[in-house]
């Protein structure tokens, strides 16, 4: 169901890199030999990611770093390693896969690509951050407070961290509240406010705990699951709530003490507020704290005998990874039930253990696909029931994960979106490629949008548009598996920056706003031109630069996955407006037609005869002119030579 590697490689419409012919003759080709990938750690954790390398080696010998966004990158085995397009290797689970990276050849003897591997090992989740919990952080003074650590783990899931020597609880102030270092539990002293805080294998977390002086006004008390009758040999249990001065309500039913009018007939038990039925009798139980006592409930101890048992429920069929507290309900002489699952006079037993294995309070656990036949039995075995359980494969969950999570899609441009579910098992899997998948785009006003933009079952995404679109457009993905959507929201962002080819070049329109910051533009400030309607989208902002800055932007650019942009020359942005409009008129036809923004001067990167100065040259009228490098902020447009498409 989850091998989709091998579609990958059809999938992923990816422009391949080619190379640069040499200058030199026919006889002395230029072009990729051989990939190698590096990556700085090939052993690392479930959920980690690392980001792999490229070199190409070309056939003079030349070493050249290989953009890896210009690659098609595939995982020999996603259940171990997924990588992205851009070659980012994330952890699923432990084993060993193989990474692969391939890049066309240009002008080799075959033109085939050539293909770069490196083996990656996933070990077990790591720990990698700790949080506590407690059921309050603000108790009245004089009742104690239960911490329990939970660990965060690489692969994004939490477990509760036992108590053991390695674990460190402490209190800050310990006249208001002291904690026990090993078992975290605090002991209220007086009110005020203090911090909590454990550290374990290096790692800490800390939470505040408010300790008031509100007075105890009451104490209620109930039973669970509204029983008052117990057999006697059995148990049953009770909560009691405390109500305070200020009206707050806390659970202390491990503060208070419990009472039973008769504890030789019902025995006050562990854990707290439970109670096992003894002598047939009828006793009050009550619970008292700081001198307040509850209401009391009569309970009737009978001496009823246990007919049977029945397992519930009795669903035959749990998929991997999801336990179960299955229930034993106990028919009793006197014609009442109760769930007795729990009691020590009960047996739970798995004939089964390599599919299911079961504890002795009833929780079923899967541990492989199969038939488990489940046995509960009384102390003589008289009295007992089987049931069989079948367990599947792991199921998905209501969790879906969309990468990557921001995209900027350049006009024409195709990307692949991947959906990864978790299972019930603990696992994410990649859902492409799976029966039944749906993918899809919406904006605010419609549900399913495909103005210039399509997406697949396969999850290709393709901005189509030509010349409509003056602005970038941002739209939510959508994907929908098994009656899951996902969980978090995924946007694209698809992109009016378009590219235009004249005289062997690639150059790139202005940038808006919005734009820069999907581009994550490193400027720190830059000047806001907003369009007339006239030269460009009207009331939509682009951003202006100076000339240093403008140089630094182009250089640092990475757009439709290439990396090797600069500021064009006066002659490159002449051979650009001439193909395109080459009139003085008043329809800028760049606007007009491509929906490129005019409305400033654009930079160049030559200097003129001035000292200090640039040249800077107008997309409207075809014209050049000169100004101090230093002297405002104008549009520039990033340019790269086409050859390398």
């Amino acid at each position: 169901m989850f091998n989709f590697i091998n579609q990958l490689r059809c999938l992923l419409l990816i422009t391949l890199l080619s190379v640069i012919t040499a200058c030199g003759s026919d006889s002395d080709p230029y072009y990729v030999t051989e990939v190698q990938l590096t990556a700085t750690q090939t052993t690392f954790a479930d959920g980690e990611s690392q980001l792999v390398e490229g070199i190409a080696i070309y056939s003079t010998g030349e070493e050249l770093t290989a953009s890896s966004g210009n690659s098609i990158w595939t995982s020999q085995d996603d259940k171990i390693a997924t990588v992205d397009y851009t070659g980012l290797v994330t952890g699923v689970s432990p084993g060993t896969t193989i990474i692969y990276a391939s890049y066309s050849g240009s002008n080799g003897s075959d033109d085939q690509p050539v293909t770069g591997s490196i083996s990656i090992t996933i070990t077990e989740a790591s720990l990698v951050g700790i949080k506590i919990y407690s059921v309050d952080n603000t108790v009245p003074n004089g009742l104690n407070v239960q911490y329990t650590a939970v660990g965060i783990y690489s692969n994004g899931t939490e477990d509760n961290l036992a108590n053991n020597s390695e674990m460190h609880w402490d209190s800050e102030f310990t006249d208001i509240a002291e904690i026990d270092s090993i078992t975290g539990l605090a002991d209220t002293q007086k009110k005020g406010e203090t911090t909590i805080s454990v550290t374990f294998q290096g790692l800490s977390s800390s939470t505040e705990l408010t300790v008031t002086d509100e007075s105890l006004v009451s104490i209620a008390i109930s039973p669970v699951e509204g029983q008052t009758s117990v057999v006697d040999g059995y148990k049953l249990s009770f909560t009691a709530e405390a109500t305070y001065t200020d009206d707050s309500k806390v659970i202390v039913t491990n503060d208070v003490t419990w009472h039973s009018t008769n504890s030789v007939k019902l025995n006050p038990s562990v854990p707290n507020g439970t109670f096992e039925g003894i002598e047939p009798s009828i006793e009050d139980v009550t619970a008292t704290l700081d001198l307040k006592t509850s209401n009391a409930i009569a309970v009737t101890v009978t001496d009823a005998l246990l007919v049977s048992v029945v397992i519930k429920p009795q669903e035959v069929t749990y998929p991997m990874g999801l336990n179960k507290n299955l229930i034993a309900t106990g028919l009793f002489s006197d014609g009442t039930e109760r769930d007795i699952a729990k009691e020590e006079s009960v047996n739970w037993e798995s004939l089964n253990e390599d599919v299911a294995k079961i504890d002795n309070n009833g929780l079923l656990t899967p541990v492989d696909n199969g038939t488990a036949e489940i046995r509960v039995t009384t102390e003589d075995d008289s009295i007992f029931d089987t049931e069989f359980f079948v367990i599947t494969e792991a199921e998905l969950t209501a969790t879906i994960v969309i990468t990557p999570k921001d995209l900027l899609l350049a006009p024409g441009e195709s990307r692949l979106f991947i959906a990864t579910g978790l299972y019930t098992d603990g696992e994410m899997h990649i859902l492409n490629g799976k029966k039944g998948i749906s993918w899809s785009l919406s904006d605010d006003d419609n549900s399913n949008y495909d103005d210039g933009v399509s997406i697949g079952n396969s999850g290709i995404i393709k901005n189509d548009f030509e010349n409509t679109r003056a602005i970038t457009k941002q739209l939510e993905v959508n994907v929908l598996v098994d009656g899951f959507y996902n969980s978090d929201i995924t946007y694209t962002n698809v992109a009016a920056v378009k590219v235009l080819s004249a005289g062997g070049l690639s150059f790139v329109s202005p940038f808006s706003v919005t734009d820069a910051a999907l581009l994550g533009m490193s400027s720190s400030t830059y000047q806001r031109l907003p369009e007339d309607g006239v030269s460009g989208p009207e009331g939509v902002d682009f951003i202006i630069l100076t000339q240093i800055s403008a140089t630094t932007e182009c250089a640092n650019l990475v757009y439709n996955r290439h990396d090797d942009y600069r500021l064009p020359t006066s002659s490159e942005l002449m051979s650009l407006w001439t193909r395109y409009d080459n009139s003085d008129d008043e329809d800028y036809q760049l606007y007009t037609e491509q929906k490129w923004s005019v409305g400033e001067y654009f930079w160049t990167s030559e200097s003129s005869d001035v000292e200090g100065s640039f040249k800077v040259f107008d997309l409207r009228k075809g014209l050049e002119g000169e100004v101090s490098v230093n002297e405002n902020e104008r549009y520039f447009s990033c340019v790269r030579d086409t050859v390398l498409p």
